[in-house]
């Protein structure tokens, strides 16, 4: 088994650390977001983390103050889309939180999810690079070349939550599989858009139908109940790792690690996706999801899981198996905090 980087529980000398979490209200609606908030709750202590609701992202700033008005925060972990739409007010928004860590002595924790986008990663440099550090979904030192930051930790998996984990554990044993389902599930956007269109006429060629389970621009996401059952039910699922690009965005090729990888192995179903480099030490191709590098492999390996039934079972056993132990050891918190040199669970 791969090793993975496990930190204990802080001891009781440590618990003075105060977690603060920020996200818009949309954002603390998302799997992500809750999940980081509950592994957060799991690791530290349910009363050590402060959730952080940006209404107003005009008011960013002012909110955020609000919220942690005579609480010791010690770190701070920090969106930026949570700041205003105006480049200009989030410029300035993004200079007045950085100084007020600064001014505080608040360590700054940064997911950068979107790493393309120019003005976020700079404006995620401004508030971290001094003394935090900033999560990523991909290889740090690929990263590195657009991000102008000291401190990159990566790739990382989706927080999950213990107790997410055993509760989707339950749903995998009591759904039952729609046999031979291809599923995607997620938001289109080019590249991805093109990729699934050219797998579905690939797969529609041999009689297997590719169902997409998405919605459109600004439209609501499906609940999270349905979309973890829509995930139990698949007898393939499949992603791609490619990243988005459009206005304001840089077109970066390098693939990176979205939530799927993890979110499949917890409903324990087989995943066909993208290697993406540096996540090996979390998810290894050929144990814990079927790699391809584009549409004919994708293909092929799809009809290769649907024929072999042993082989989705023994997939589906080793991906509970990982989701389960990264849940355990609560790696996204482990790999922020080795970045920092343990100082989040450091009795110094």
């Amino acid at each position: 088994m791969l090793a993975l980087a496990v930190l204990t529980r802080p001891s009781k000398s440590a618990l003075h650390r105060i977690i603060a979490i920020d996200a818009g209200e949309v954002g603390w609606t998302l799997i992500e977001y809750q999940e980081l908030l509950r592994s957060a709750r799991e690791y530290f202590g349910r009363e050590q983390v402060i959730k952080v609701v940006i209404t107003n992202r005009d008011r960013f700033g002012q909110q955020v103050r609000a919220q942690l008005a005579g609480r010791p925060v010690t770190h701070y972990v920090f969106d930026p889309r949570s700041l205003s739409e105006s480049a200009l007010r989030s410029w300035m928004q993004t200079i007045g939180i950085a100084l007020w860590l600064a001014r505080h002595r608040i360590t700054p924790i940064a997911r950068l999810t979107d790493v393309p986008v120019r003005r976020w990663r700079l404006q995620t440099a401004l508030v971290t690079a001094r003394t935090g550090t900033c999560s990523l979904l991909m290889q740090p030192e690929r990263a590195a070349r657009w991000c102008a930051h000291k401190s990159l930790v990566g790739p990382l998996p989706m927080p999950l939550s213990q107790q997410t984990a055993k509760e989707l554990a339950r749903v995998s044993r009591e759904t039952l599989v729609e046999t031979g389902s291809v599923v995607f599930v997620g938001s289109l956007y080019e590249p991805r858009t093109t990729f699934l269109r050219e797998l579905s006429r690939s797969l529609q060629q041999h009689e297997v139908q590719l169902v997409l389970k998405t919605r459109s621009e600004g439209g609501k996401r499906i609940p999270d109940e349905e979309y973890w059952q829509t995930l139990a039910r698949a007898d393939v699922i499949v992603t791609t790792s490619d990243q988005t690009f459009g206005p304001g965005v840089d077109r970066i090729a390098e693939p990176h690690l979205i939530y799927r990888y993890l979110e499949a192995c917890a409903v324990g179903r087989p995943l066909v996706a993208q290697i993406v480099p540096g996540s090996q030490h979390l998810f290894e191709p050929g144990s814990h999801y079927v790699p391809f590098d584009g549409v004919d492999s994708a293909t092929e390996a799809i009809l290769t899981l649907l024929d072999d039934k042993e082989r989705r079972q023994r997939l589906s056993e080793e991906t509970l198996q990982r989701a389960e132990l990264i849940a355990s050891s609560n790696q996204f918190w482990a790999q922020v905090d080795l970045a920092l040199k343990a100082r989040l669970t450091s009795n110094q």
